[in-house]
């Protein structure tokens, strides 16, 4: 990828003061498309990480809503084209003044604080001087600067800009307001502060303005975090320093793919294709097993592809239908209803789910833990809720990224989050007035735990632990991804509920048990 971005050069982000951006600095250039064709024959899978800028990173699946026309457009994306427009230093003083320019995250956190009916001492302990000091850092720097730009993110649905303009005074939002006040309302009890740029610190009061973009409006349904972006790099505090239409920002959504892979601040731009998956010959080895492949061999002889064949699909078709019962509500349906991020469902129904979960439960009262599986990043982790302890264990089986190394927490505080506001709603309605939020509980990252490198394997992983969870010993995970498999699919064959278990054979459901003994 290295030899193809060189020569590659590029406008956007803005180089300087005098640099006058035009329609064709949105367009793909051939050398740019040319990038991104060799991106795109990366696969999705496995996990293969092509942008790294600063803490921020793109693996290649996230990188599809640069690719399709009307894809949403993920915060990994906005994050690192924020970086570079950080990294240009004459976009931090504008004729506005001195601008600090947030990450996609932080208005989590923001919107999280302005919940009145939480107190601020449940929210900050004074135990826990981490929070308390990290929250003193970033008000200081807020105060050190004339305007604050925080992207918010109405999750898959719009992105839009907020503006912190202390020398016009005035804020373009008034979702997250409420949280900076608190922080600042509580930074200012332990500390003096002075010396700052803000006319005062009573942002609350300050008075809300919508601004009128102009021509740069959006006006289709898919380009808002395109245009958040530009908004971020031309706002001055009191116009736009350049134009753009809807038409740009359809160009610049591919544009912006090659911008982020060639930039000399992307630290993966030397990514290599190990398999080409459009070379017929490798596809064909991939995709296809010849029927005289052994799959497994015991002293009962071989078990070959043909077997398989055999057995589970044309000896299978010739059994009567089966009517599978779909009542009650099982762990199985559990896993599938709560690994939702990546799936076109609304918050409503992962809450329903969850909820259904929950009401078939006898005894709350006597609830210790709750085993719940979440999707993140594309594989499968596992929370562990226990009331008894108000503690969340937060078990992850693939690499620590760059970007979170020295604060291993930041990388699943948005997932908490989204997860124990689902859990209080649903818990809710088991226990009336039951008003826990887990968020607060305790919380530990499990050490000890294999590392899937690929990410093939995690949902396997979370099945272990989920088997092995509470029975008080070291969990001893099969580290073989093979056997995990294939006892995965023999456990499921075998599975006494099962209502489809009748219709093996007797001589294969044995032979089946035998093989699972074997490890």
């Amino acid at each position: 990828m290295e030899s193809l971005s060189v020569g590659l050069c590029h406008n956007k982000p803005k180089k300087s003061a005098a640099t006058t951006i035009v329609p064709k600095d949105y367009i793909c250039t051939q050398g740019d498309l040319a990038l991104i064709d060799f991106v795109k024959e990366i696969p999705c899978e496995p996990r293969v990480e092509v942008v790294l800028i600063d803490d921020a990173f793109v693996e290649r699946k996230s990188m599809e809503c640069l690719f399709q026309p009307n894809a949403y457009i993920g915060d990994e994306v906005i994050d690192c084209y924020i970086n570079l427009i950080k990294a240009q230093k004459h976009l931090k003083c504008r004729s506005g003044g001195h601008v600090h320019i947030e990450n996609a995250f932080q208005f989590n956190f923001l919107k999280r604080d302005g919940d009145v009916e939480i107190k601020t001492e449940e929210l900050y302990p004074i135990e826990d001087m981490t929070q308390i000091c990290s929250v003193e850092r970033r008000v200081l720097l807020y105060l050190d600067h004339d305007m604050v730009f925080i992207p918010i993110n109405i999750r898959e649905t719009h992105w839009y800009l907020a503006v912190i303009h202390a020398i016009w005074r005035y804020k373009c939002s008034i979702h997250l307001i409420k949280g900076l006040q608190r922080q600042i309302d509580m930074i200012s009890q332990r500390k003096e502060l002075k010396d700052h740029r803000w006319p005062d610190l009573q942002v609350a009061s300050w008075p809300l303005r919508e601004i009128d973009m102009g021509y740069a409006k959006q006006t289709d349904s898919s380009s808002c975090g395109l245009f958040l972006l530009n908004y971020i790099e031309y706002w001055t505090g009191d116009e736009l320093s350049h134009s753009f239409t809807q038409d740009d920002m359809s160009h610049f959504r591919k544009k912006m793919a090659a911008i982020l892979l060639s930039s000399d601040l992307n630290k993966r731009r030397d990514v290599e294709i190990l398999e080409n998956p459009t070379d017929s010959k490798k596809r064909k080895l991939l995709h296809v097993l010849h029927d005289s492949k052994v799959v497994y061999e015991d002293e009962e002889g071989p078990i070959t592809q043909a077997d398989l064949k055999k057995w589970f699909v044309d000896d299978w078709d010739k059994i009567a239908p089966i009517k599978v019962s779909n009542d009650g509500c099982t762990n199985d349906f559990l896993m599938v209803g709560l690994s939702t991020k990546d799936m076109p469902v609304t918050k409503a129904d992962s809450i329903d789910v969850l909820c259904d979960y929950i009401m078939a439960i006898e005894d709350d009262t006597t609830l210790e833990y709750v085993l719940m599986p979440w999707k993140f990043n594309g594989c499968h982790a596992l929370f562990v809720i226990d009331h008894v302890k108000k503690h969340v264990t937060f078990i992850d089986f693939t690499p620590t990224q760059d970007w979170c190394k020295h604060m291993t927490y930041k990388r699943f505080a948005e997932e908490i989050i989204m997860a124990s506001k689902k859990y209080k709603i649903a818990y809710s309605k088991k226990r009336s007035g039951w008003a826990e939020d887990i968020f607060k509980w305790e919380h530990t990252i499990q050490t000890g735990v294999p590392i899937d490198l690929r990410g093939f394997n995690t949902r396997y992983l979370v099945l272990q632990a989920m088997a092995m969870w509470g029975n008080d010993r070291r969990m001893k995970f099969v580290g073989d991804a093979k056997i995990v498999r294939r006892n995965f699919v023999i456990d499921l064959l075998n599975y006494e509920d099962n209502s489809c278990r009748y219709a093996i054979p007797a001589n294969i459901q044995q032979r089946l048990i035998d093989i699972a003994k074997k490890d």
